[in-house]
């Protein structure tokens, strides 16, 4: 093989093909992913997600290799980002292969499905949105985030006010029911404030239409109640990120035509600061909001007209310190009223039981520091090493995410996963730096949100679990910013059936149907098995209702068989059985349960009890013994030592009773 390019029409066609088919599905994951939930079952709002997201990755891969097979063709990018998309892949799979529980990190839990698979597909995302969302498709990215912003908005702005199309379960986030399309106010509220730059910077573009820019002025004030009544601290910090794009936009304007534009930006900074903590109290006042903000970017529209702004004069050297203060100081208001208005005390609250996720995810850190246990994992391990604290606040709540992405990164992949990640944000940093500078008129604005949307991920992922809804648009973010800060003339690797001249086209799009077609059989049933097992889930329950029990136990087992390692469905087929007093078969399924789901006390117990209902068969009481030691390995301080030590009393085993209760009489310890 050789690296150049043939300079065939053919081939250049197919590679201008190639990029805009990455950029166009980039851009489908950033604005249909966070709207995407299907009507069911409690898990329709992260299934379809990370479902969606796999399938555009294995759709980009599949023609990609059709046409390297076909047309033997393949673009290359800058090496650096090559690289980058290269090593967080292996990292991956390396965190993923010396996992103990190798089966929990390639998949995740079925919560958030954040594990290898999720995070294979994420490089390839990284590297189609590097590679696809060029100059002219990266600009779709402002009305594509603002819009899809604006519809996660809407929605909660109508539970909010009570009148919520759908019913959902309760929301499990501390009683707080505005959630959105993302079923948890954290997730929505971050997504909010991601979203935000893009439709500030709607506002501040030049070449937008008149309509678009004073309508996404007026949107700001609902999007900050919105914040409000998501009740997620994540989010309201977030949006500080937003002070990226108000630089950016006063960077090189001098004299008079800065002066206001500084105005305009108080403006703005003023809205933001105070808008977030008193739009969601009255529906009155948020309309005054948006009315004000209508006149801020009428009287802005109307300012352009005199500054020119097409010939505004750049000093990129910026020689006056005295401007870089005024800016920073500018920058630096929204923090100053965020922190004094919110308190430190809210702060603290709002950190209170992460603190004890965090200290458990550095023991867990510190037992594999090289390549982690393993993506996801977290939870297998949780209630053995919580601290004495949490156990006593929350005996029953055991958490299965280190609620900080950095830090689960590193409980998950190790050091090398860890900096791997910190050396892709290194460069997309530097990336964004280089691409605002180069840019010029609304490109910059284009570039600074996208920077301003990246920084305001990092801001809530400290605090934040990893989550695919708000993970595939950081991705692609990353890849704007490597693609746009380090881009090179385009560059082909050609195989020897490359054409070297035009012709044989049709035989060359039949092979890539072909190849396309075989591709697609291969990965289409897995890709989309989670997703059809939740539907049978679903259906499950219909059946349940309408005292169709023998319906509601095919459907579990068919959601059993499409996701074999998914703990929950086996759990829910044991329960149905255990109802119907078939407790040999519970007992083999609850069993089931707690091997798919190690590390989680509420299947071993369930196991154990269903052992303990046909003790009387043979070798049951061997395995409820078994399970009853494997609760209080896995959780030394939950509430269950009780029923353990009542158990190993009834069998004549008084010296394991006894130790039980004492350890419950000394207090808790830190299990090991």
């Amino acid at each position: 093989m050789v690296i150049g390019a043939k300079n065939g029409a053919a081939t250049v066609a197919t590679g201008k093909a190639s990029d805009a088919l990455g950029g166009w599905a980039c851009i489908a994951l950033v604005v249909v992913t966070p709207l995407l939930f299907v009507r069911g079952t409690f898990t329709v709002f992260t299934i379809p997600k990370a479902s969606f997201v796999v399938l555009v990755a294995a759709l980009l891969v599949t023609a990609e290799m059709a046409t390297l097979v076909a047309w033997g063709a393949h673009r290359r990018l800058d090496r650096r980002i090559e690289v980058l998309s290269g090593l967080l892949a292996v990292a991956v799979l390396i965190a993923t292969m010396t996992s103990k529980v190798p089966a929990v990190a390639l998949t995740g839990v079925g919560v958030r499905y954040s594990g290898a698979v999720t995070y294979l597909a994420y490089a390839v995302i990284l590297r189609a949105s590097a590679c696809g969302l060029s100059r002219d498709r990266a600009r779709h990215l402002i009305p594509a985030l603002g819009g899809s912003g604006l519809v996660v908005v809407g929605y909660a702005l109508l539970q909010a006010a009570g009148h919520d199309p759908l019913s959902w379960a309760p929301s499990l986030s501390f009683g707080v029911n505005t959630m959105s399309t993302f079923g948890n106010p954290n997730f929505a509220s971050a997504f909010t404030a991601i979203s935000l730059p893009f439709l500030v910077g709607l506002v501040l573009s030049v070449g937008r239409p008149v309509v678009m820019r004073i309508g996404s002025a007026m949107a700001i004030m609902p999007v900050l109640a919105a914040l409000g009544h998501f009740s997620s601290l994540q989010g309201q910090v977030a949006i500080l990120a937003t002070g990226v794009l108000l630089l950016a936009w006063l960077w090189g304007r001098t004299g008079r035509v800065l002066d206001e534009s500084i105005l305009v930006c108080l403006a703005l900074v003023v809205v933001l600061g105070v808008g977030t903590l008193v739009a969601d109290r009255s529906w009155l006042l948020m309309l005054a909001g948006a009315v004000l903000m209508a006149g801020v970017a009428i009287a802005l529209i109307g300012r352009e007209r005199a500054w020119s702004v097409d010939a505004l004069p750049i000093d990129d050297s910026w020689s006056r310190p005295g401007r870089r203060f005024l800016l920073l100081g500018i920058g630096m208001l929204p923090l100053l009223g965020v922190v004094a208005a919110l308190g430190w005390d809210r702060i603290e609250r709002a950190l209170g039981e992460r603190i004890w996720f965090w200290e458990v995810g550095v023991r867990l850190f510190l037992e594999r520091p090289l390549t982690g246990h393993g993506l996801e994992t977290y939870g297998t391990r949780f209630a053995e090493l919580r601290p004495l604290e949490h156990a006593v606040v929350s005996p029953s709540h055991l958490s299965d995410s280190v609620h900080s992405v950095p830090v689960g990164l590193l409980v998950g992949g190790g050091l090398i996963l860890a900096v791997v990640y910190l050396v892709i944000a290194a460069f997309a940093a530097c990336g964004a730096v280089r691409a605002i500078r180069a840019a010029t008129g609304d490109d910059r604005l284009v570039m600074a949100a996208v920077a301003s949307a990246w920084l305001a991920f990092h801001l809530q992922s400290l605090v934040s679990v990893d989550e695919v809804g708000l993970g595939v648009i950081y991705w692609v973010l990353t890849g704007v910013l490597l693609g746009r800060g380090f881009d090179r003339p385009t560059r082909w690797l050609t195989l020897v059936w490359a054409p070297s001249r035009d012709g044989g086209q049709w035989v060359r799009t039949g092979i890539w149907v072909a190849v396309a077609i075989g591709l697609v059989a291969f990965w289409v049933g897995p890709v989309t098995a989670p997703l059809r097992a939740d539907r049978a889930h679903d259906r499950a329950f219909v059946a349940l209702v309408a005292g169709e029990v023998d319906e509601a136990l095919a459907r579990l087992e068919e959601a059993r068989q499409l996701q074999s390692g998914n703990a929950l469905y086996a759990a829910m087929e044991a329960s149905l059985l255990r109802s119907e007093r078939r407790l040999s078969e519970a007992l083999a399924m609850s069993e089931r349960a707690a091997e798919l789901q190690p590390g989680y006390p509420l299947h071993a117990l369930e196991a154990a009890r269903d052992a303990v209902r046909v003790i009387g068969r043979r070798d049951n009481l061997g395995r409820a013994i078994r399970w009853y030691d494997e609760v209080v390995r896995i959780d030394p301080m939950g509430p269950w030592s009780e029923e353990a030590a009542d158990f190993f009393e009834a069998i004549g085993r008084h010296d394991r009773a006894e130790e039980l209760r004492n350890r419950q009489a000394a207090g808790p310890v830190s299990g090991g």
